[in-house]
């Protein structure tokens, strides 16, 4: 019974302090009641941020919780995993060559890239997203692409 009512109390003073953080208005937007804010402090406490800065990391995208870039980078360099751009949309020209070593701009390019290479333990991987990639997922209709499409 003391256990029970032990959890009882600890449940209510989340509740308050969750919701003493909402009224604030100091918390992101998107954190309007107590279950949200509550299953963002979970998803980042299994992630092992706390919960404050999980109020900022996770963030919900289409419904459903997800990362934002610097948790990614959070979580990277956590377990050893060193990143950095190697190419930060560029434009990509039909005969393979990019805008930072063009000479000759009065061609259209035909594509956009960037590439990010990670590494741990030595080994190295190069990761590119084009913007043609971009396309055929249908993401370059939504609006953070249209605002942003580097």
């Amino acid at each position: 019974m003391a256990n029970q009512e032990l959890t009882t109390a600890n449940n209510e003073e989340l509740k308050n302090f969750l919701s003493t953080l909402i009224e604030s208005k100091k918390l992101p937007t998107h954190i309007k009641t107590v279950e949200d804010a509550f299953t963002i402090a979970q998803m980042g406490k299994e992630l092992g941020f706390p919960t404050m800065q999980a109020f900022h990391y996770i963030i919900p995208i289409q419904g459903k919780l997800s990362l934002s870039a610097k948790a990614t980078g959070a979580l990277l360099r956590k377990g050893g995993v060193k990143f950095y751009t190697k190419e930060d949309g560029v434009y990509v020209y039909k005969d393979g060559s990019t805008s930072a070593i063009r000479k000759d701009m009065d061609e259209n390019p035909i594509d956009r890239r960037t590439t990010i290479v990670f590494i741990r333990d030595g080994v190295e991987e190069n990761c590119t997203f084009t913007w043609q990639d971009a396309t055929g997922q249908g993401l370059n209709t939504k609006d953070n692409w249209k605002r942003m499409p580097k």
